[in-house]
């Protein structure tokens, strides 16, 4: 919180009492009066000095005592007034005298606090109290009592009393209710609430600035201006300053609403001077009717309100301190432009000092925070031309380059440590600069340069009071370079030092860390119990005695469980508490004790339920329910976390549940081989199944699951139609039925491509291309799953049209989470298969062989194989086009079709070499020819896949007429047309047996 001056404003004036006077004195007396009813003081002064010199046996020198004591008050000669005003208090002094004069003593040693330095303040602020009391005490019916609890309360307040302030100011509003002074009374009553509010956020305390910041803002909002124009100008700038200072900047354009509601200092002196007028008259029309009471009261209200009106001339324009708020607001919401725009136009109107130096000082604030460093040195140029004198000129790069780092703009902070130093090498903050440039480095990444700046300053300052910090950062540095030992050394040191002061509980916490870090689990588990004992209510704390948890863990301690459950229940309401007990379920599941386990990670959500952990440990629950197979169970409780208002866990597990349900249909193998009674478990499950991944569709469209969820509704699909719980007639009405439940348009046509998929997935390729354009059509920016991406890829490769597929995956590639692993696999898998196809082999090569080494589970890995070996074939490298081949043919993984293929690719690379097309001699073997492969594709494969078949015997009988054996060619030509039909190898077959020559006759 910045700092804020409060000006001390006196609001004074009491009525004369009545006196007897006589001879000389008395006409004295009375001259000096009128010229004090004209406001006159320094002749009144004069008149009543010369009655106090030669009248002092006079029965009119103690009312003569209070009225020079009120004229040097109103002169603003406040320690004269107090030396006489302390005579008028004496014993033997009449009680209307002493009345009055306690009251005014109060008002001069409140005046005298309010023109001396803050640290001799308290005690005037303390007298003033004492002098008000007295007067309340001693007269509690006098008709000053509403001044005197009003000044009481002022001097309270500025000697940070807020709850004796806030009491005299309830008593106010509620004694004098109809006072015109009561708006007066409700501001400062909401400025008791305010300024705690600011103590409570200097202290951190968050929740507690915010709950009296909520007060303070509650009572501003019971003042309106027809109550006083400047109370509630005040107001308005004071209620706006409280949001300043405390909300969020992201709360900023409301503050700054609050701001343009301050008026000009111009536009509310017009109407105070009519008021004071107005009072003045109603003042003379009472003396004239001499109504000594009604004087008096206006007399009380004349003098606060002349003393307003002194406040707010003497004033900077508040207006102008709302515009430099309002600055600040722009550059917090880094909106610079506007913020230099309205400084511009005040620079004009900013006559005091700190003023123009507040608007230049934002205006370098504004340039450096737009990382505009040029401009930013050129105005900072500018400000420290136009404040030679300033005493704070040399912290202006230093608090520059403070709010830089504050905001992660490390290279702009450095830059201004740097300037810093150049401009002020023997300034005040030098040590503070170099340190601060140390840190800039660390956050920047560059650690060896910031060790080089710690250990030059350490070496060159071994008697800073700055070493400390020095050190500690120093540690922290060596921390992120994984030197653990040398940064326990440093922050061992900084431990030992007394002067340390404060950083002394976080130097003890890391030297116990880096210890822990280094491996050191016995020097660290006593330097944490250390800490431990010393500083049991640090906020680290609750982190020490986890670490010492996990120390006894990690050395098998059996206290270890004991020491994560201790800490859980020391520190419940600390984050960590969750994690701790969760630990201890981890342990029982490493130990394989699932009753324990279970029981462990129930008492976590149990305790903990709005804790991450408590997601965690319901999934591992259910995930344990699902292995074991009692599905009610797993299922019960991932309903309680699709339920939940925690999106991200309701997403998973409803993508969890539907995927056991699924498992758990299939697990009874074929459906027409099954019980009628396991039948009905298998359409209850599918069922299920369905319903997590539909309310997983509705409830949460855009999470990452939400892909997934679509993949496996189209496998649900295949499923019931596999069972015959769906005909093919029928799919079309299933998924139109779940898009309906949908709301969210894009889900329904993410829906729609699934429809299209299904052809895709029976192997009606041509009616899936031509579904999958369909849906294009009306839906061309659909956001893709990868498994769509995947299928809609194919068959835009096979109809020959690599370039949209390489734009689909790489549309996959952009807009996918780099975490996701399916989705970077179909990337993979992708834009290698493109590039392939475009015979970009080395970019084609750079996914192919991530999708192969990445994720090799995928199930078109092998595909992947197979154009990786034909790219090397392209490329002349046989040896590791052989490799990716033998990888496929024996593989499990791979389908049949795909080794018969790569069986091919690999007779295809035998026959590049011409000696190797055929068996060197009728009895040589012939897999170490080209046609041995491609016989063994016909035989391992031919029946189960014809096309493979057909394509084998139609390249050995090419082999062979290659190689001069036409009758050998004609034989796998007859064979193929015998047993491969009708396959689009067959008419090649058969233009080939018309061209070669008839077999010999026999």
């Amino acid at each position: 919180m910045l700092t804020r001056q409060i000006s001390l404003v006196l609001f004074l004036a009491l009525a004369i009492p009545a006196v007897a006077r006589a001879g000389q004195a008395d006409e004295l007396y009375n001259k000096a009066t009128e010229s004090y009813n004209r406001e006159e003081y320094d002749k009144a002064i004069e008149g009543y000095e010369e009655i106090v010199t030669k009248y002092a046996s006079s029965t009119i020198i103690d009312a003569t005592r209070l009225n020079l004591g009120r004229c040097y008050l109103y002169s603003g000669k406040y320690d004269k007034a107090v030396d006489i005003l302390t005579k008028a208090i004496a014993k033997g002094v009449p009680d209307d005298i002493r009345e009055a004069a306690y009251f005014y003593l109060g008002q001069a040693q409140l005046s005298q606090a309010g023109a001396l330095a803050p640290a001799e303040r308290s005690k005037k602020l303390a007298d003033a109290v004492a002098s008000f009391s007295e007067q309340l005490k001693s007269f509690p019916k006098s008709a000053a009592r509403e001044d005197s609890l009003y000044n009481r309360a002022l001097s309270n307040f500025f000697l940070e009393k807020y709850e004796d302030s806030e009491k005299d100011f309830e008593t106010l509003i509620g004694e004098f209710s109809s006072s015109p002074n009561k708006a007066d009374y409700v501001f400062w009553k909401g400025r008791t609430y305010a300024s705690r509010a600011y103590k409570a956020d200097a202290k951190k305390a968050k929740e507690e600035a915010a709950t009296w910041a909520k007060k303070a803002k509650d009572v501003f909002n019971s003042i309106t201006a027809a109550d006083s124009p400047i109370v509630d100008n005040d107001t308005n700038m004071e209620a706006a300053d409280l949001d300043f200072y405390l909300l969020d900047k992201e709360q900023y354009p409301q503050v700054i609403e609050e701001f343009n509601k301050v008026r000009r200092k111009a536009d509310l002196i017009p109407d105070q001077e009519a008021k004071i007028n107005g009072i003045r008259a109603q003042y003379a029309d009472a003396a004239r009717a001499q109504n000594k009471d009604l004087m008096n009261k206006l007399d009380r209200l004349r003098s606060r309100e002349q003393s307003r009106m002194n406040d707010l001339q003497n004033r900077i324009d508040p207006v102008i301190k709302a515009a430099i708020h309002k600055a600040q607001c722009y550059i917090m919401l880094e909106q610079y432009d506007e913020a230099r725009v309205l400084l511009r136009r005040l620079k004009p109107y900013a006559t005091d000092d700190d003023d123009k130096k507040g608007v230049a000082l934002q205006t370098v604030m504004s340039l450096a925070y737009q990382k505009l460093v040029p401009q930013a040195n050129a105005s900072l140029d500018d400000y420290m031309k136009a404040f030679p004198s300033d005493k704070e000129a040399d912290n202006v790069s230093l608090t520059i380059g403070n709010a830089l780092m504050e905001r992660k703009q490390y290279q702009e902070a450095f830059e201004q440590f740097e300037r810093s130093l150049k401009d002020f090498p023997q300034g005040r903050y030098v040590e503070q600069a170099t340190l601060q440039k140390a840190a800039a480095m660390v956050s920047l990444g560059d650690s060896d340069k910031a060790v080089a700046i710690l250990s030059d300053f350490i070496a060159k300052n071994p008697k800073s009071p700055n070493m400390p910090r020095a050190l500690f950062t120093m540690g922290a540095t060596q921390s992120a370079m994984k030197k653990y030992e040398d940064a326990a050394k440093s922050f061992r040191q900084v431990r030992d030092n007394p002067a340390a002061d404060t950083l002394i509980p976080s130097a003890h916490f890391q030297l116990a860390f880096s210890l822990f870090s280094a491996q050191k689990l016995d020097e660290a588990l006593t330097e944490f119990r250390s800490y431990l004992q010393k500083y049991p209510n640090d906020p680290t704390a609750s982190t020490a005695a986890l670490y010492v948890a996990l120390i006894l863990d990690q050395k098998k301690d059996p206290g270890a469980m004991a020491a994560f459950e201790d800490m859980s229940k020391k520190y419940p309401k600390d984050p960590l508490a969750s994690y701790a007990l969760n630990y201890v379920a981890i342990i029982y599941k490493r130990e394989n004790k699932p009753e324990q386990m279970v029981a462990a990670f129930e008492k976590v959500y149990k305790t903990f339920p709005e804790s991450k952990e408590a997601y965690t440990a319901k999934n591992e629950v259910a995930g344990y329910y699902n292995r074991i197979e009692k599905f009610p169970e797993a299922d019960k409780i991932y309903w309680e976390l699709i339920n939940d208002k925690n999106e991200p866990a309701a997403a998973f597990a409803a993508w969890s549940d539907g995927d056991m349900w699924y498992r758990a249909a299939k697990k009874f193998g074929a459906y027409t081989r099954v019980t009628p009674d396991e039948q009905k478990q298998i359409r209850e499950r599918i069922d299920a199944s369905e319903k997590a991944y539909v309310t997983l569709l509705k409830k949460y469209p855009q999470a990452n699951e939400s892909a997934r969820a679509l993949q496996s509704l189209l496998d649900l699909a295949l499923l019931r139609v596999e069972y015959t719980l769906l005909t093919d007639e029928q799919t079309g009405k299933y998924f139109a039925d779940i898009s309906a439940q949908m709301s969210d348009l894009v889900t329904k046509a993410r829906i729609q491509l699934l429809e299209a998929a299904l052809p895709y997935e029976e192997g009606k390729r041509d009616a899936a291309f031509a579904a999958y354009k369909k849906v294009l059509q009306s839906n061309p920016d659909i956001p893709f799953t990868p498994g769509d991406a995947r299928r809609y890829g194919e068959l835009l490769l096979q109809n020959n049209l690599p370039d949209e597929a390489l734009n689909l995956f790489a549309k996959l590639e952009k807009n996918s989470d780099p975490k996701d692993k399916l989705a970077q696999a179909e990337v993979c898998y992708g834009i290698g298969a493109a590039s392939y196809a475009k015979k970009e082999y080395d970019k084609a090569k750079t996914y192919l062989q991530r999708l192969i080494k990445e994720y090799g589970w995928h199930p078109k890995s092998a595909d992947g194989q197979l154009m990786l070996a034909q790219i090397a074939i392209e490329q002349k490298d046989l040896k590791a086009a052989g490799s990716y081949l033998v990888l496929i043919i024996r593989s499990p993984r791979s389908s049949a079709e795909l080794k018969g293929r790569a069986l091919i690719v690999y007779g295809d690379m035998l026959a590049l070499d011409k000696t190797k097309l055929v068996p060197a001699t009728p009895t040589g073997k012939s897999d170490e020819c080209a046609v041995g492969y491609y016989f063994k594709a016909d035989t391992y494969y031919g029946d189960a896949q014809p096309e493979i078949g057909g394509e084998a015997l139609w390249k050995a009988g090419q082999a062979y007429e290659q190689a001069g054996q036409p009758a050998e060619a004609r034989k796998q030509y007859e064979d193929l047309a015998k047993k491969y039909g009708k396959t689009s190898f067959a008419s090649k077959a058969a233009d080939r047996l018309k061209a070669l020559p008839a077999p010999a006759a026999k």
